[in-house]
């Protein structure tokens, strides 16, 4: 039908595969072990073993014994070149972290720790914090907030055109969906690599782009993972309106994988909460649904056959009947779940963007209410009727297009904590040692308790300058011990109720001084960092 279609379709698919082999290759990266990082070991292993995703060379391989003890070990030869083989000495019962430096096959250097114990895990110092923080300049975090809006918008209405086109393509009046499908799909692949850059540009700085093969690691958890989904999405969507007889297949299937790739970032991740993701994926095909409907509506009122178009306005209006509450309806469970009150909706950024959304849903409703009621049943009686008709479906997509806006800027608000899903518990009653650092408008609290060697609870308690508990999307601790040949041990902490994250286990298996570096992705574009030193003491308790 299109001459372009397949040259189109070709050139998409190539280079998501290039994006899947990047991702794949993003830096050398441990694929297992053994020991097993926080492995509890009945009998001492003879012998270490580290499987990487590329060949590697080794430069160090050290063993910190219980004690604080190192050990150097020599990696064997001739095993393959992406597997990192030792010799152990005898170990007693304890807990032992095994780090190494290594090159990657870029010759980019690398480090990384694990821990493991055998038998059983091992059994007021003075601390400091010095704050770290990222300054972004304003330009581009306006540039990311847009390149979201628009992989919102584009990706959606990708979606919706296809489903638009499955339910009612043997229309007369419903004109090819291609061209359009082709256009959206190119907008919203280009935003979504552009926003893969700029976010890891805002959170990585030039870092990220200095050293690719670091690339992923300065993006927001589940980023990569919904980039490529949407993409491969997206690629089954213009496959789908390019040959329609695959459209029953390709089209439902492209578009719950678009729609999915919306909940591996924000506030409903499928980790934090299955049926959450669930609802907003039903939530995101609804609007789908509804924005994808606006341009062929439009092309459709400019049909001489007017009984025809007023056919298909019954056929959409009698779908939307069922579509629209499924969407109020996911909408406001939402809502309700992430916010918590209804103080909440006036008084505080997530609250006030949420209800500046629901009152555009509202107009929205009411112009589709005008057409079902009013404009259609006039649509044979002249062509006036068709022009207000494209009046109010033109007022429909004005107010789509700020539905998604108000939808990207939600996902890059942390919600407010009373509303976000979890228990605050406490643990123990020994503060152990505690240290205080703010990074930007944030207050930090971190709790080490016992701060012996062996196993410990670390806390951390986030809140804004007013005292406040603030959530933020995710805590990454970062453990680390240069006096001791420690190598970063990366350790995602666990909500524990709002503002505050923990991590449980042996990383501080042995006594010296240990670097506690603290990620803290506050929004999409938006990291703190801050970075607190602490003496873990050896057989005394606080001094």
């Amino acid at each position: 039908m299109f001459p372009s279609v397949r040259w189109s379709v070709a050139i998409l698919m190539a280079v998501l595969s290039i994006l899947w082999s990047g991702a794949a290759h993003a830096h050398a990266g441990l694929l297992e072990s053994s020991p097993a990082d926080s492995e509890v070991l009945a009998q001492a292993p003879d012998r270490v073993l580290l499987r990487f995703n590329e060949p590697v060379q080794v430069t160090s391989l050290r063993l910190v014994d219980p004690a604080g003890g190192a050990v150097q070990l020599r990696p064997e030869t001739g095993g393959p070149p992406d597997r990192v083989t030792a010799a152990l000495p005898e170990l007693s019962s304890g807990t032992y972290v095994l780090s190494w430096r290594l090159a990657s096959a870029d010759g980019h250097p690398l480090g990384g720790s694990l821990v493991f114990s055998v038998g059983a895990p091992s059994g007021n110092p003075s601390g400091s914090a010095g704050p770290v923080t990222d300054s972004v300049p304003v330009g581009l975090t306006v540039l990311y907030a847009a390149a979201r809006v628009v992989t919102y918008g584009a990706s959606l209405l990708t979606a919706g055109l296809v489903i638009f086109a499955l339910l009612f393509r043997r229309h007369a009046v419903v004109a090819s969906p291609y061209l359009a499908v082709l256009l959206s799909t190119s907008i919203a692949a280009v935003s979504t690599v552009l926003g893969l850059g700029l976010q890891a540009l805002i959170l990585g700085s030039a870092a990220a782009f200095l050293a690719p093969a670091d690339f992923s690691t300065f993006l927001a958890p589940g980023t990569t993972v919904s980039a490529l989904l949407r993409l491969d999405g997206l690629a089954l969507l213009l496959a789908a309106a390019a040959w329609q007889w695959s459209l029953p297949v390709l089209g439902p299937l492209g578009a719950v994988m678009v729609a999915a790739s919306f909940a591996f970032t924000g506030h409903t991740a499928p980790w934090d909460s299955l049926w959450l993701s669930g609802l907003l994926v039903l939530h995101l095909l609804a609007i789908a649904f509804w924005a994808g409907a606006f341009w062929p509506l439009l092309v459709a009122t400019r049909h001489s056959d007017r009984n025809g178009v007023a056919q298909l306005m019954v056929a959409f209006s009698g779908v939307a009947t069922v579509i629209v509450p499924l969407l109020v309806g996911a909408g406001l469970v939402m809502a309700w779940r992430l916010v918590g009150s209804w103080s909440a909706l006036v008084t505080t950024a997530y609250g006030l963007t949420l209800s500046a959304k629901i009152l555009i849903v509202a107009g929205m409703l009411g112009l589709a209410a005008l057409n079902k009621w009013r404009l259609v049943p006039a649509l044979r009686q002249g062509a006036d009727a068709s022009e207000r008709l494209r009046r109010s479906i033109l007022g429909e997509a004005a107010l789509a297009g700020a539905v998604f806006v108000a939808t990207a800027v939600l996902t890059s608000v942390p919600p407010p904590a009373g509303g976000s899903t979890g228990e605050h518990t406490r643990h123990g009653t020994d503060p152990g040692q505690v240290v205080r650092s703010s990074t930007g408008p944030l207050d930090l609290t971190l709790s080490v308790t016992p701060a012996r060697p062996g196993e410990n609870a670390i806390e951390l308690r986030v809140a804004g300058s007013d005292g406040s508990l603030r959530d933020v999307l995710s805590v990454t601790l970062h453990l680390g011990s240069p006096d001791l040949g420690i190598e970063n041990i990366p350790r995602a902490m666990a909500r524990t109720g709002p503002g505050s994250y923990r991590l449980q286990g042996p990383e501080l298996a042995v006594s010296g001084r240990w670097r506690f570096g603290a990620d803290l992705l506050v929004s999409d574009f938006e990291k703190r960092t801050a970075e607190f030193i602490i003496d873990i003491e050896g057989d005394h308790g606080l001094r």
